[in-house]
């Protein structure tokens, strides 16, 4: 690795909802070879961002075209997550120590974060991340063994980055809680694995039952105020 050149950052978001108060906080401009990505680099920290897709498959696939073309010193998941418990609000950040994946069990464990500019938060507690909505019984089950939250990335991500030897993090900051009851497997298939709307699923839930936009009008609301704090939280570890 060239000593001279910047230190390579690689920040993951899940959709371009998530992505886009990482291009604003930072003020990345679109890579003029790649216009999937968004990138500046300052004091010798070069930031490339893009999204990941949504769910386990499409977040490994970035991930290692990511380290493939880039052979970045670290790699970031910035994105929202649902709380676990009641202890957490809407907006509170997420810097997991582990993610674990619910289909294998598998956990990983955050790496540290490789440079001195991330220093500046510690990981907490856990997250634990699923192709699919989890019975309660488990999410309870894991809950009281420390984790926190749940998405749909993160342990796909850091998979790849322990293999290829690249270290990770993350920042999930809260946009809904098991607890509320606001999402369950039908809302979680309103969006497709490119972070779009899915329109056929989304008539489907609004058509026996259009006063449910009021649920999906708050989880927009709620999920607009965590994106911007896990951008501000990765803007401030960078000192940016």
């Amino acid at each position: 690795m060239d000593e001279d050149r910047p230190r390579r950052i690689v920040v993951l978001a899940p959709m371009r909802t998530e992505l886009a108060p990482v291009v604003k906080r930072l003020r990345l401009k679109r890579d003029g070879q790649n216009d999937t990505r968004w990138e500046s680099t300052r004091d010798g920290v070069r930031v490339i961002a893009a999204c990941a897709g949504v769910g386990t498959a499409p977040a490994r696939a970035v991930t290692e075209t990511m380290i493939d073309e880039l052979d970045p010193d670290h790699v970031v998941v910035v994105g929202i997550a649902g709380a676990l418990g009641a202890e957490l609000a809407i907006g509170d950040l997420v810097t997991p120590a582990y993610a674990i994946d619910a289909a294998s069990g598998d956990r990983f464990d955050a790496t540290g974060f490789g440079l001195e500019v991330l220093a500046g938060e510690a990981p907490t507690g856990g997250v634990i991340t699923t192709d699919h909505f989890l019975d309660p019984s488990v999410t309870d089950r894991h809950h009281r063994s420390g984790v926190l939250a749940v998405d749909m990335e993160t342990s796909a991500v850091a998979a790849v980055c322990v293999r290829r030897d690249v270290t990770w993090s993350a920042y999930r900051a809260i946009s809904d809680r098991l607890v509320d009851g606001l999402v369950d497997e039908r809302v979680a298939g309103l969006i497709g694995a490119d972070g779009r709307p899915n329109v056929v699923n989304l008539l489907r839930y609004l058509g026996p039952r259009p006063w449910r936009i009021l649920r999906l009008a708050r989880l927009g609301r709620d999920s607009n105020i965590a994106t911007r704090a896990a951008a501000e939280a990765l803007a401030a570890s960078l000192g940016w």
